[in-house]
């Protein structure tokens, strides 16, 4: 979602499978939501900053997440 004709926010929500190293996953399935906030430096380029927070369903595990990410959108596959 735009805030301004650069600046821009980002919602995700995932679900899938983790495990190993010992982490108590119970049956290894995990959820994770996500927020950014990103800034767009070319109509390819971009930058964002990522928190969110990672748990399992059913284990005790739980972690907070933070990241930052360079984003090149690609155009090899759109239409002309």
């Amino acid at each position: 979602w735009a805030i301004t004709d650069n600046w821009f926010v980002e919602g995700e929500a995932l679900l899938g499978a983790a495990g190993g190293g010992g982490l108590r996953v119970g049956g290894g399935l995990v959820a994770q939501g996500n927020a950014s906030i990103g800034y767009q430096i070319t109509d390819a380029l971009s930058i964002l900053a990522t928190a969110g927070r990672m748990e399992a369903l059913k284990g005790d595990f739980k972690a907070n997440v933070a990241g930052i990410s360079l984003a090149y959108q690609f155009t090899g596959f759109a239409a002309k």
